[in-house]
């Protein structure tokens, strides 16, 4: 199997910049093209999460700033540099199923993002990224947040198929 194009799905929680850097080095390690997506419920709350205040919805349900950039296109430039990489961001009511839905429609081979949950939390209430294994047919590998003393994220149950 050939990995052509990662989805690196992102919260823009305290996690995210692990799920990115993984995302990055994976593509780099695979040669592959990166796709970051954020999935927001309402365009309020894509503004608040981003801090950008002149956001516009497009026909297609994406959201741009107003001079027609990605509001998460500083990610892009930080973790995504040196490789061919789109940032997107879209509504949905569903999350995981929106990240699912979004990742077959670009053809993506794989998507990778972070799971804030761990022990009897995620056995309760799963995570988005449970959810997104749920409803994707893609591997799926969920990225924890860094160990204290370590720069390196740690995929959390390795590759889901």
């Amino acid at each position: 199997m050939t990995f052509e194009t990662i989805l690196c799905s992102v919260d823009l929680g305290e996690g995210t910049a692990d799920v990115c850097q993984y995302a990055a080095d994976l593509a780099r390690a695979l040669s592959a093209k990166s796709l970051i997506l954020y999935v927001g419920t309402t365009l309020s709350a894509v503004q608040s999460k981003t801090d950008e205040g002149n956001l516009m919805l497009k026909p297609d349900g994406s959201v741009t700033m107003q001079d027609g950039t990605s509001p998460i296109a500083s990610l892009a430039t930080q973790y995504f540099s040196d490789m061919p990489t789109e940032s997107r961001v879209i509504l949905g009511n569903n999350p995981a199923e929106s990240i699912a839905r979004f990742a077959q429609d670009q053809h993506c081979s794989m998507i990778v993002t972070g799971t804030p949950r761990t022990g009897l939390s995620a056995m309760m209430r799963p995570s988005v990224g449970r959810m997104i294994q749920k409803y994707s047919g893609l591997p799926v590998t969920m990225v924890g947040k860094a160990p204290k003393n370590s720069n390196v994220a740690s995929p959390i149950g390795g590759l889901a198929w």
